[in-house]
């Protein structure tokens, strides 16, 4: 049997070397198919890997931003011509939340964008905290020192992006920076920051850090506070005390929203239902290069009609010609899916030099782009084997090419 499965393997290449052109484009509309599944499985895995990773860095860190107002019916934000209103955070809240246990630190922060100028003119994101956001969110510093209380109030920290934009100089500490009527002189750069958007609100490496105490720039006002915990399972139940605390306050409920790396960003089960859906998409080219498969072999098998008829006549079984004709399926399916394969690592290599994503390989997808490979060739080619088998060998021996 072992012999038989060789020899129908053995025929079967050389079928397909016999046909070498027709071959590589049956094989092309099987790898576009399988490196469509295969790159976005790969993304996917990618971006589960970059939020496991975020989420593992601070995770015993929160942000309370301030909402808009809740209007007081539904039809009043369709049939309202005004803007929500966003309550800003009053020194009361802020000294209440200090004063709740669990907490080690608490960065309330005033968020503004601003034109700056160095060698070049950038806009940026100013970023008025106090000195211990360094702590709160874990910033390393690459050249310079980060904010301290003793320091002038003109003194700034910039994130990497923004310091290579401003100066494109390797030494910026020391230089200042016009904002408005304002000078100010840059006291240290941030390293690159490998989760450049905590809770998808601010860009720190494109961001501008001054000490809120600092009177240098215009006040604005705080809409945003981040906590650090002692330990993260005690954010759900800080959450919960902190949301109905400023209910109370403000005397409404939903005017404030509470996020943390456990809540933010993209859900596991969200992404994973939109990778499914791509890779059912992507699945349709796929079945367009199963079509063209069958295509070839139906070809073939017209082609062929009178090797079939001898190879009958000299005592091939039905069953051998089934097998003979799949084999030559399953062996251009394989083909396109290495093939596939090899473009879609490709692709990926090529997007994730250029992003910020890591590059996903697991078992499970090779696993699965395989698993492709046979049941598409056995799928399409299914139909011309059987085609094949059944032909009756005297009209087969009859036939002429």
């Amino acid at each position: 049997m072992a012999l038989l499965f060789k020899t129908h393997f053995k025929l079967a290449r050389q079928n397909v070397r016999a046909n070498r052109t027709r071959s590589f484009l049956t094989c092309l509309g099987v790898a576009i198919g399988t490196a469509s599944i295969i790159l976005i499985l790969s993304i996917s895995g990618s971006i589960n890997l970059l939020l496991s990773d975020q989420a593992n860095q601070n995770d015993n860190v929160f942000v309370v931003s301030s909402a808009p107002a809740s209007p007081d019916t539904p039809l009043d934000t369709i049939f309202s011509s005004e803007l929500p209103i966003k309550i800003p955070f009053s020194p009361a809240e802020l000294s209440e939340i200090k004063q709740l246990a669990g907490i080690s630190a608490i960065s309330p922060l005033s968020i503004s964008a601003a034109s700056l100028h160095g060698d070049h003119s950038v806009s940026a994101t100013v970023i008025a905290a106090p000195p211990d956001i360094a702590e709160t969110l874990s910033l390393s510093i690459n050249s310079g020192d980060f904010l301290r209380d003793n320091m002038p109030e003109t003194s700034i920290v910039l994130g990497a992006s923004l310091a290579d934009a401003l100066f494109k100089s390797e030494n910026v500490i020391g230089k200042t920076i016009q904002t408005g009527t304002s000078r100010l002189i840059v006291a240290g750069v941030l390293s690159e920051q490998s989760s450049p958007s905590p809770f998808n609100k601010i860009n720190i490496n494109n961001s501008l850090f001054i000490n809120s105490s600092s009177t240098v720039l215009p006040s604005a006002e705080i809409f945003d506070i981040i906590i650090k915990v002692n330990f993260p399972s005690d954010i759900p139940a800080l959450s919960n005390e902190i949301s109905s605390l400023l209910s109370v306050d403000r005397n409404s409920e939903n005017t404030v929203n509470i996020t943390s790396n456990g809540s933010d960003s993209i859900s596991n089960p969200t992404l994973d239902l939109v990778s499914n859906m791509l890779a059912l998409t992507a699945g349709i080219s796929l079945v367009v290069g199963g079509i063209g498969i069958m295509n070839i072999l139906l070809v073939s098998v017209a082609e062929r009609s009178r090797e079939i008829g001898i190879r009958k006549a000299v005592g091939a079984t039905n069953r051998q010609i089934l097998l003979q004709f799949l084999s030559e399926s399953l062996i251009l399916s394989f083909l396109g899916t290495l093939l596939g394969f090899i473009l879609a690592y490709l692709a990926s290599g090529g997007i994730f030099l250029f992003t910020s994503l890591p590059l996903f390989i697991s078992p499970e997808i090779i696993t699965i782009s395989f698993a492709i490979a046979l049941g598409t060739g056995l799928l399409f080619g299914l139909y011309p084997a059987l085609k094949a088998s059944r032909k009756d060998p005297i009209a087969s021996l009859k036939h002429y090419r």
